[in-house]
C-alpha cells in the first residue's frame, strides 16, 4: 500500500517484497493520544523486466536505473542509507533470518 501511495505511476514497473519487521516502535506516554505500535519494515522494490501492454502482452523493458522511482506523494521521501555498516546491516538482515516475516492476505 505504502508503495502505490508513494510511486503510484511507477509501480505497476515494480515487484514490491516486503522482506518482513525489523523492529517495533511504541510510545505509550499520552493514553489515547500516542498509543499504538509501529512495524518498521524492510522492504525491497525490484524494477519488472517484464511489462504488459495495452493488450496484456508481454514488453521487455530496458535495464532498470540504479536510482528508485520518483516519490510522487509529498508524505513520502527517499533516505539514502549513507553509513556503510549500516548499509551492510540492514543487507544481512535481509539475507538472514533476522527479520519478523509478514504475510499479506490480499
Amino acid at each position: 500500500m505504502v508503495a502505490q501511495e508513494a510511486v503510484p505511476s511507477s509501480y505497476p514497473d515494480h515487484e514490491v517484497n516486503t522482506l518482513g519487521v525489523f523492529s517495533v516502535q511504541h510510545n505509550g506516554r499520552q493514553h489515547g493520544r500516542t498509543d499504538g505500535v509501529c512495524l518498521n519494515t524492510l522492504v525491497a522494490l525490484v524494477p519488472d523486466r517484464v511489462g504488459r501492454d495495452e493488450d496484456g502482452l508481454k514488453v521487455e523493458r530496458p535495464a532498470a536505473a540504479a536510482t528508485p522511482p520518483p516519490v510522487e506523494n509529498p508524505r513520502y521521501i527517499w533516505v539514502e542509507v549513507q553509513k556503510p555498516e549500516l548499509r551492510g546491516k540492514l543487507l544481512e538482515m535481509s539475507r538472514n533470518s533476522s527479520l519478523v516475516p509478514i504475510h499479506s492476505l490480499y
